[in-house]
């Protein structure tokens, strides 16, 4: 007669997995990503150290993990379709329009961002190659609205200039929105405009 107890179905790996996640995201959110480590994460989740280990191999990859959510939800922000912009406003509202939208998703993990870019993750370079991506999509969201009211450079050289100045411009962004969430000063507001105005002289007319 075959046993009749019922069995815990066992759970899915990945599902094990996102829940660990979840709790990691939840610890960084409010204590830091130096305060995710894979004790800590396996006591708030009722697991075993073993286990997160076992899912994410050390505590780096564990915040990287972590850290993935932060960056891939600024992405998905400012990923938008290509001729997308604001409607009805000039240049400057367009930018201001994304800025504040950089912002809004900066804010949303505002603890993380400030370990991505001055703490735990701040010289880890499979952080840094994924932010590349992010930057790249950044600018290209300041170059798509730009060229809705004049085009945008098409020979190799401009382009290169423009490349130049993308990098820099996003350096100069991440390092007052960085230096912002470190020390509190100044309101959103002038931070916005800062950010905001300092596109004014980059791009090409």
């Amino acid at each position: 007669m075959p046993d009749q107890r019922a069995t815990p179905r066992r759970r899915a790996a990945d599902d094990r997995r996102d829940e660990l996640l979840r709790t990691a995201h939840e610890v960084a959110r409010t204590s830091g990503l130096d305060a995710v480590t894979p004790a800590d994460v396996g006591a708030v989740a009722h697991a075993s150290k073993a286990l997160v280990f076992h899912y994410f191999g050390s505590t780096v990859e564990l915040r990287r993990a972590v850290a993935a959510i932060a960056i891939d939800a600024l992405d998905d922000a400012l990923t938008v379709p290509d001729g997308s912009t604001v409607p009805d406003a000039g240049d400057r509202a367009r930018r201001a329009a994304v800025v504040h939208t950089l912002l809004d998703a900066v804010l949303a993990e505002r603890q993380i961002w400030t370990d991505i870019w001055s703490g735990a993750l701040r010289d880890d370079d499979p952080t840094a190659a994924r932010l590349d991506e992010v930057r790249a999509h950044l600018f290209a969201r300041f170059t798509r609205t730009a060229a809705s009211t004049r085009p945008l450079p098409d020979d190799d050289a401009a382009r290169g200039r423009l490349d130049l100045l993308a990098a820099g411009w996003v350096g100069f962004a991440e390092a007052v929105l960085a230096r912002w969430l470190a020390t509190g000063r100044r309101d959103r507001e002038t931070v916005e405009d800062v950010v905001a105005r300092s596109l004014d002289g980059l791009l090409p007319t």
